[in-house]
């Protein structure tokens, strides 16, 4: 059976790991992503996106995540075998927190994709088929596999789309 959250009681529950990776000197930034950046009122876990300064400083990100997970007694796992590299903790409500960590150059992509939601994702990565485009986590590319845009904006101006923001992605 699946589990709800009501959304501003897991962010506020959130919201010490996500300010502590703000003002890590390895991120760049640091913002909820998921259900949390679309408003919805219930949600099934929080997704962080954390920017990592260079590409090199993922792991410092990682292990900060590790200290503070352990530190505080939450039980914790994740890959960083691959990108975005993940790590997810369980706060002591029992919600998840997805910490989703990328280089400086994959940070709109990766904003767009992680905000979804799902469906949304859908009808753009099939608006960028009909304009002979690909769309995935790391941006939109032409057939030639050509970054076009890696930007929120970038991407739905490409597709010939007004942005749309978040929280009127669903509706």
């Amino acid at each position: 059976m699946t589990q709800w959250w009501n959304r501003l009681d897991v962010m506020a529950e959130a919201e010490p790991i996500r300010g502590s990776l703000d003002s890590n000197g390895n991120v760049k930034a640091a913002y909820y992503t998921g259900s949390c950046r679309r408003e919805d009122d219930m949600v099934q876990d929080v997704d962080v996106l954390v920017v990592a300064r260079k590409d090199d400083r993922k792991q410092g990100i990682v292990d900060a995540v590790v200290n503070y997970a352990s530190t505080n007694g939450y039980p914790y796992g994740g890959e960083a075998d691959d990108t975005p590299w993940t790590v997810w903790l369980e706060m002591p409500s029992g919600c998840v927190v997805g910490i989703v960590i990328v280089g400086p150059d994959e940070e709109g992509g990766q904003s767009m994709w992680w905000t979804g939601s799902c469906s949304f994702n859908v009808k753009l990565r099939l608006r960028a088929w009909e304009l002979d485009y690909t769309l995935d986590p790391n941006g939109l590319r032409d057939r030639t596999g050509t970054l076009v845009a890696d930007t929120e904006d970038a991407i739905f101006t490409a597709l010939g789309w007004t942005p749309v923001a978040p929280n009127e992605r669903d509706r």
